[in-house]
């Protein structure tokens, strides 16, 4: 049974979050501007386990790697804008360095809209590789892994990649892959209703506001091309440019044996405003802002999944793991249901400009990104100790804990059911 008897000063509540993201932090990095685009970081130190405590148990959700624009609009809108430009003597010397570049660009990406890059699978295989080393006791002859993914090509890729590797590891590791519309009811949310939220207008008004404002501050154009009337007589809407190339030079991070950079068009300051415009869209519509509609819940199915399965392998003294395969769209609620590290506190509807201090994409959901719950036993006890991590990262929920950043299972359970009930 569990010790009752811990002394006051080692139980706290381990609630801290990271310090406010500045400026400064996106442009140390440039990549960081990329937010959902931004390509897998890698690793983190792991804390050791308790004396006695040894992992057993995984479970995962991953998105998929680094892949293509999941369409080639952006391509399509800005070809013959570039071509016509071109016959008509329009293009700076500029211009005509990114027409080449956009054209080796798009001859690579036709046809292949949506799909999983040459990076995206190696990302998968080094995490994989990562887990399998930090737990290896998790994936021995009598383990169970079983694998999921959504219907999208992609993600069975990323799981194919992931599983791939764990089997070239260890040959004797029992894995079950499977692809299927059973798994809709926590894999896919179409059929979740919530209410409307209150404030939800107001926040649309407030947020298209601000992102409008952000992008006007790009004067990318006069850059491009020579005549300043011309994107505006052959684009209804001349923000396409802005909204087009800021996806197209992002995505060349999944690239990188393109060896294509479009970094050169935008200043660091029209990518940090950028980025707030692609930050601003993941809180806007899962709706983290008090009085937004809150479709965080329709994923409230997912982490049900995640404590069923659990309560499942401990009950059956099971080894192994379930892992799931899916997109950004369910890491960024799945965080923000968890209340991990930088995804618990937001301003409210009268401070959205400065919600970028408040969180920040490219921490929670590059591609690749996963989140996995770590189960560990002591043969000795009852006890069941589990830690989350956030891209490889371990974090912090606001729960007691007496062993951060280890908690017991059993309050973990309770804590999680009550707040899906309550919130």
């Amino acid at each position: 049974m569990r010790n009752l008897f811990i002394p006051f000063a080692l139980l706290c509540f381990c609630t801290a979050s990271p310090a406010q993201t500045t400026k400064q932090e996106v442009l140390s990095k440039i990549e960081y501007a990329g937010s959902n685009y931004f390509s897998y970081p890698g690793g983190h130190r792991i804390t050791p386990a308790p004396k006695g405590y040894v992992p057993f148990y995984i479970s995962h959700y991953g998105r998929h790697g680094s892949r293509y624009m999941v369409s080639n609009r952006a391509y399509h809108n800005m070809l013959p804008l570039f071509e016509k430009a071109e016959k008509e003597g329009k293009l700076t010397k500029l211009g005509q360095q990114v027409y080449v570049k956009l054209k080796k660009a798009y001859a690579n990406a036709h046809l292949h809209g949506g799909e999983l890059t040459a990076l995206g699978g190696r990302q998968h295989e080094g995490i994989a590789e990562r887990m399998y080393k930090n737990y290896p006791e998790v994936f021995v002859h009598d383990s169970r892994v079983e694998a999921s993914s959504t219907m999208v090509h992609r993600c069975q890729e990323s799981m194919q990649f992931f599983c791939g590797k764990l089997k070239h590891l260890n040959h004797d590791v029992n894995i079950q892959q499977r692809t299927t519309n059973d798994d809709r009811y926590f894999m896919r949310i179409d059929d979740v209703e919530v209410p409307e939220g209150a404030l939800q207008k107001d926040i649309d008004k407030r947020m298209s506001e601000i992102n409008d404002s952000l992008r006007r501050t790009v004067k990318l154009a006069p850059r491009l091309f020579t005549d300043p009337r011309f994107v505006e007589e052959n684009l209804k809407d001349p923000l396409q440019l802005v909204k087009d190339f800021y996806d197209i030079s992002q995505d060349m991070q999944c690239l990188p044996e393109l060896k294509i950079n479009f970094k050169g068009i935008f200043t660091k300051d029209e990518l940090f405003d950028l980025w707030r415009v692609a930050n601003n869209g993941w809180v806007r519509g899962q709706g983290f802002i008090q009085g937004a509609t809150p479709n965080y819940r329709k994923h409230y199915n997912l982490l049900h999944n995640f404590l069923d399965r659990a309560d499942e392998a401990i009950s059956k003294n099971q080894k192994g793991a379930a892992l799931r395969f899916g997109h950004d769209s369910y890491i960024v609620p799945l965080a923000f249901i968890m209340q991990f590290d930088g995804s618990r506190d937001f301003p409210t509807v009268n401070h959205l400009e400065d919600l970028y201090q408040y969180y920040a994409s490219f921490k929670i959901t590059p591609m690749a990104a996963n989140i996995q719950f770590i189960f560990y036993r002591n043969p000795g006890s009852d006890d069941i100790l589990v830690k989350f991590l956030l891209n490889e990262v371990e974090q912090h929920i606001p729960l007691k804990t007496d062993m951060w950043p280890y908690y017991h299972w059993t309050d973990v359970k309770r804590y999680y059911e009550q707040r899906m009930a309550s919130f």
